[in-house]
């Protein structure tokens, strides 16, 4: 064997995903017959490319999130990588056990109960039956759906068959987790759970793939994202990059699209609805102010000019610490014509800071009747503050402060 060929296989063995020029075709029939003659005649087909030779390469121990618009083939990548669908042209290479959750109740047999469908899944990914005793109290234990694990999987809600399936994808030990977006199917206390999970999984070392239009989330759990645009791939990179990309198309692409004029229009065309221009930390007094206390009173500021009257103009805060998105809140606001032009100042009051000791960021944004994927204006990181260890916190540990009281009986 050659050194070049022992470099080769060295790289492959790091890589828990290699795919090179990937191509994804369907055939849709353009019409239905509907006459008996017609039956004979051949039917015109439409052939869509849902992925255009994509070549990517994931190391072991990534977390990569993958984004796009509707349509634009990540469902349909990740089918290729779990082995659901094959490729119309391109080569793949997984190096590991894959366990997914891409579809709701894929992988389920509807009359079948809960815990039937554990084994069954079980022994398709190659356990013995004694191996699944040893881990069903754990996939029960963490799905938390009570009786209905005796019940066949048609009578369970979508919360609850997601829960299943991705207790179920985590406890049979994959090496590589695929995940598409219906984690966002389950409800708060789900989610958290599975962040959680998701952590420990990044701790161990496992690959785990993230399709989701939650853009925020998706940026706090992974180290690099892939935009697919038309089922090809437009960039794979940091996950602040991608991101802010992603954000610059899609409301320059917005803005073109919902326009009637045909000249070329500049990137910077979608601010000609609302520019966010300054973004402030507020004391009790609206000073603005960068370090505070726990529990003291604070305030975001948001300065903004709107440039055309607007019904259901939203404002989001988002705020993190070490990237780890710990608070959220919206608001919905109408500007009439006589706001136009002329710089306004919306305020989020928070009447005791909640945070401890630490350094936080705010990322603000603008949208139109709850359209976060498409903004007018975003702000990543738009500014930060700091809360200070003050007299009577010494006794709290975590990030979070909240009014409490000790009391011996």
């Amino acid at each position: 064997m050659s050194h070049q060929s022992l470099i080769t296989n060295h790289q492959s063995l790091q890589n828990s995903v290699v795919l090179h020029n990937v191509s994804k075709k369907y055939s849709l029939s353009q019409e239905r017959p509907v006459l008996l003659k017609n039956i004979f005649i051949p039917q015109k087909k439409e052939e869509v490319w849902a992925l255009k030779n994509v070549t990517l390469n994931i190391k072991k121990g990534e977390t990569i999130g993958i984004i796009g618009e509707n349509g634009s083939g990540k469902s349909t990548l990740l089918k290729i990588i779990a082995g659901i669908t094959s490729p119309t042209n391109g080569t793949v290479k997984i190096n590991g056990k894959v366990g997914s959750l891409i579809e709701l109740g894929a992988g389920f047999h509807q009359d079948l109960t809960g815990r039937e469908n554990i084994y069954l899944n079980g022994t398709l990914l190659g356990f013995t039956k004694k191996e699944l005793d040893k881990k069903y109290d754990e996939i029960v234990e963490f799905a938390d759906i009570g009786e209905f694990i005796n019940q066949p999987i048609r009578t369970y809600s979508s919360g609850m068959t997601v829960r299943l399936g991705f207790s179920v994808a985590i406890h049979l030990d994959p090496e590589i987790l695929l995940l598409d977006e219906i984690l966002a199917v389950g409800d708060e206390e789900f989610q958290y759970k599975s962040a959680q999970k998701i952590k420990d999984f990044q701790k161990m070392g496992k690959t785990i793939i993230v399709v989701s239009h939650n853009l925020l989330q998706i940026k706090n759990q992974t180290s690099c994202i892939l935009l697919l645009k038309h089922g090809k791939k437009v960039s794979f990179a940091s996950s602040s990059r991608v991101i802010n990309q992603y954000f610059n198309s899609v409301k320059f692409n917005s803005y073109n699209n919902s326009s009637n004029k045909k000249t070329q229009h500049s990137k910077n065309s979608y601010k000609e609805y609302v520019v966010i221009t300054k973004v402030n930390c507020l004391d009790y007094e609206n000073k603005p102010k960068t370090t505070f206390n726990p529990q003291e009173t604070f305030g975001i500021q948001i300065i903004f000019l709107p440039k055309k009257k607007l019904n259901k103009l939203m404002f989001g805060v988002a705020i993190f610490k070490q990237g780890i998105y710990l608070f959220g809140t919206k608001k919905e606001i109408s500007i009439g014509k006589n706001y136009v032009g002329k710089k306004q100042s919306l305020v989020l009051k928070i009447k005791s800071l909640p945070f401890l000791k630490g350094e936080y960021s705010v990322s603000v944004g603008a949208c139109i009747d709850n359209q976060w994927s498409n903004p007018f204006d975003f702000k990543e990181n738009a500014v930060s503050f700091g809360v200070k260890e003050s007299y009577g916190t010494i006794n709290y540990d975590g990030w979070i402060t909240t009014r409490h009281v000790w009391k011996l009986f």
